[in-house]
């Protein structure tokens, strides 16, 4: 499911550009943030998340 610019709390989310991430839950539901400047501390802040079961970089994403 690809979040909405409207769910993204960080302004340089907004931003044209980036890798997009991938985010799956425990619950099973895997969540696609597009536009992520910083993948590597976005991975780790999400990791922090109880109900985060992992997260990575989405393939053949890459920085436009």
């Amino acid at each position: 499911m690809k979040v909405g610019d409207e769910f993204r709390t960080n302004y340089s989310s907004l931003i044209p550009g980036g890798v997009t991430v991938m985010v799956e839950h425990v619950y099973g539901m895997i969540y696609e943030y597009d536009k992520v400047k910083n993948p590597k501390l976005y991975i780790k802040a999400a990791l922090k998340n109880p109900s985060v079961l992992k997260a990575w970089v989405k393939p053949n994403s890459s920085f436009k």
